[in-house]
């Protein structure tokens, strides 16, 4: 029953991080016009870079600060939950996950941010301009 539970698990994990990275990834490849204009007009490849990092961290930060309250008030209720049956279990905050989410966040927002990029150094910029169906 662990095993079965443990596998569940992991298996939403690695689906809610396949669309987090699915979804991120398809967004940079629908503005590729936007970073063609920008480019058009005299942005370099570091500053788009410098750009969609600041964008990335800004998605990151908000994030982290929705979901790590919100993860510890599940804690909470899961606690709850437990302690109605199992009277010996103490109430502690897992401070010491909130690091291993923040990188988790962070991962999950340079990888996508890098990957674009090495997208973005094939591009041409007046066909992606010019192109209405990208």
């Amino acid at each position: 029953l662990l095993i079965l539970g443990y596998g569940l698990m992991a298996l939403i994990t690695l689906l809610s991080l396949t669309n987090i990275f699915q979804s991120i990834s398809t967004s940079m490849r629908m503005r590729r016009k936007e970073f063609a204009a920008y480019q058009s007009i005299g942005m370099s490849r570091k500053d788009l870079k410098r750009m969609l990092s600041i964008e990335a961290g800004f998605y990151g930060i908000i994030g982290c600060v929705i979901g790590i309250p919100i993860s510890f008030l599940g804690l909470l209720g899961v606690y709850d939950t437990y302690h109605e049956v199992f009277y010996n279990i103490t109430w502690k905050i897992p401070w010491d996950m909130v690091p291993i989410q923040i990188v988790v966040a962070v991962l999950l927002l340079i990888v996508p941010v890098r990957y674009a990029m090495s997208q973005l150094k094939h591009l041409n910029i007046i066909e992606s301009i010019r192109n209405d169906n990208q």
